[in-house]
């Protein structure tokens, strides 16, 4: 554990260094969550509903999208991929800490730091902008949010990392993760609320991981899950984590044996 903390301080003090690219970030982050909350409140001047729903519940949720994506999103594939395919994850394998806690400690940091930019721009985006809206922002923080929220950022960085050890075999992996950016824009509710496409498509979605990225987790933060809803989604959060625990060990043992056939 101590070497896990003093390697998250590095990659803390890492960060901290490009303080400014940490809020150009930031300041690009917002710029998509603004433009949807803009163009949701055009569209309900001519409505007072839109798939039986609110403008205040359309909003709040686009604007928690927008955090939820600063919390729990993780992008480890692109270095991951980099560090096999150069021969550099050679240097990593001769350390005292397994190669696999060194990507998520990474991401956790990053996560951190990026909040640390983010988050207040956020509320006072939040604080100017829905009282220009006329309406109001509630958050439901409770237990299982958090534990929601936890878990969601752990299955994210285990599907995004199982993407990037694909890079054993591929030398060019950007189909491959571009393949997982189709699916979780269309799958997460990240563009549209699933609430809002026909009722076979969200049948479709519950037997997918994806909806962890960005719906349930959103969704829970306003409120709309009581407890027993939010149990089982912890449950079912835990099922994908082992199976993803479970598929990452499987590629990263047979990889490894790729890498070292080829002098890796």
């Amino acid at each position: 554990m101590k070497k896990i903390w003093s390697l998250f301080k590095i990659y803390i003090q890492r960060f901290l260094q490009y303080r400014a690219e940490g809020f150009i970030w930031s300041l690009v982050d917002i710029v998509p969550a603004l433009a949807m909350l803009f163009y949701w409140n055009e569209a309900f001047k001519s409505q007072a509903l839109i798939s039986g729903r609110t403008k205040e519940e359309i909003l709040s949720y686009y604007f928690i999208n927008a955090v939820v994506a600063v919390l729990i999103i993780t992008h480890p594939e692109h270095d991951v991929a980099f560090n096999i395919n150069k021969g550099r994850l050679s240097n990593f394998l001769v350390k005292p800490i397994s190669y696999h806690i060194i990507p998520f400690t990474s991401q956790v940091a990053y996560k951190f730091n990026r909040a640390l930019f983010a988050l207040p721009m956020y509320a006072v985006v939040a604080f100017l902008l829905f009282q220009k809206f006329t309406i109001k922002l509630s958050l439901h923080i409770s237990l299982g949010t958090v534990i929601i929220l936890l878990l969601g950022f752990i299955l994210i960085f285990l599907i995004k990392y199982s993407f990037g050890i694909l890079a054993f075999w591929f030398s060019e992996i950007g189909w491959i993760i571009g393949l997982e950016d189709v699916l979780t824009v269309v799958f997460s509710g990240s563009i549209l609320p699933l609430y809002m496409f026909p009722q076979w498509f969200q049948n479709i979605s519950n037997f997918m991981p994806f909806q962890f990225y960005v719906y349930i987790p959103v969704q829970a933060l306003l409120g709309t899950y009581d407890s027993y809803q939010q149990l089982w989604f912890i449950v079912s959060q835990l099922v994908w984590i082992l199976l993803l625990t479970l598929l990452v060990r499987y590629i990263w043992q047979k990889g490894l044996k790729k890498y070292a056939a080829y002098g890796g």
